[in-house]
């Protein structure tokens, strides 16, 4: 998104526009967010701290989905399942804030992490009525999603 896209979203959300503060600046805000979110909304069991990859500063860097080994660099099966399992037995908005992150963790469709029936197929109407229908929900949200910086 440019920078008229994200006030657009920012004045939606009712956070207030970001400026274009420096991408580590960025960078630490969104961390904050993220792990905010993944506390408040509790997705630990799809989020887990790890060690940065390469040598990345922000505490977003050491945020990676579970289930996947990401030290050896290959998946971990139980991890996996468990992550799925609790993600089947989430609320519509913890999913919403759980799609986002892995989202903008990894842009790409999701054929690794939440497959084998985790309902993933959340319209992006629908996903703005859960947020709204929370009285954070949609300032966080906005938050996270405006200060973006990369991953």
């Amino acid at each position: 998104m440019d920078g008229a896209e994200l006030a657009a979203l920012a004045k939606v959300c009712q956070v207030p526009p970001p400026i274009d503060w420096s991408t580590e600046e960025r960078g630490e805000k969104f961390g904050e967010v993220a792990w905010h979110i993944v506390k408040k909304y509790e997705l630990d069991a799809c989020f887990t701290q790890s060690r940065p990859w390469g040598i990345q500063e922000g505490s977003h860097y050491r945020m990676r989905p579970c289930g996947f080994d990401h030290d050896r660099s290959e998946p971990d099966p139980e991890g996996l399942k468990a992550m799925r399992q609790a993600y089947r037995e989430m609320t519509v908005l913890q999913r919403v804030m759980v799609l986002t992150l892995l989202h903008l963790y990894s842009p790409r469709k999701d054929d690794f992490y939440l497959i084998g029936g985790c309902p993933t197929n959340i319209s992006a109407a629908k996903a703005l009525g859960v947020l709204r229908a929370d009285g954070s929900a949609i300032r966080e949200w906005g938050l996270l999603v405006t200060h973006y910086a990369g991953w």
